[in-house]
């Protein structure tokens, strides 16, 4: 029986090997499962937001991914989850600074109506004070606005980055592609570009003549 004994203690550390093999396996494919699906919803918010005009849900949808990942246990794949991390900040931000612009310009395209429709009418007591704090408004809806394009064009500079970081984990086919980012990217610039010229002609529009 004595000689039984190390057969069986081997047998015994084995097993545990073995099972704490299959665990730790199975705890990698099932973090790698749960990063791959974040980076699949961060693609589909990046793409939504700059098709469109992102809102409120779509921030904080995005906010809710990163605390997700941050609340996860990624142990097995500590590059991986850094650079979905990144991903997300990037998606995040994108969002937020989408979101930011078109409420901006749609805000700027009212004062400047608003300004037209200002110079427009008939002079009082008041027209100056009036025309100054619609002028006020404007200058800072511009402001703010250029820092929103300014913003969107570094984040998706950098974006670039992120997905060749994550290539390494995932297939390029769930990434945002080369070509959509550098389409959004002259995108921003180009808007921005407009935005400074409008805000430019509503400056001339009340220069003294």
């Amino acid at each position: 029986m004595k000689a039984l004994w190390p057969i069986v203690a081997a047998l015994v550390v084995g097993l545990a090997a073995g099972g704490y093999a299959y665990h730790a396996a199975r705890q990698k494919s099932e973090q790698h499962y749960a990063l791959s699906a974040l980076v699949d919803k961060a693609t589909g918010e990046i793409k939504g937001a700059l098709a469109g005009a992102p809102g409120s849900a779509e921030l904080l949808r995005a906010q809710a991914a990163l605390e997700r990942l941050r609340a996860m246990d990624s142990s097995r794949h500590r590059a991986f989850a850094d650079a979905v991390e990144r991903y997300l900040i990037s998606a995040h931000t994108i969002v937020r600074e989408r979101g930011e612009a078109a409420r901006l310009s749609r805000a700027a395209a009212a004062d400047r109506e608003a300004l037209a429709a200002q110079l427009a009418a008939r002079r009082s007591d008041a027209w100056f004070a009036d025309t100054m704090a619609i002028k006020k408004r404007l200058e800072q809806e511009h402001f703010d606005l250029a820092h929103a394009y300014q913003a969107l064009d570094q984040v998706l500079g950098s974006l670039g980055d992120d997905t060749r970081a994550l290539a390494e984990f995932v297939p390029r086919s769930a990434l945002v592609g080369e070509a959509q980012r550098e389409d959004a990217r002259r995108q921003a610039r180009d808007d921005a570009g407009r935005a400074a010229q409008a805000l430019e002609q509503a400056r001339k529009s009340i220069e003294p003549r």
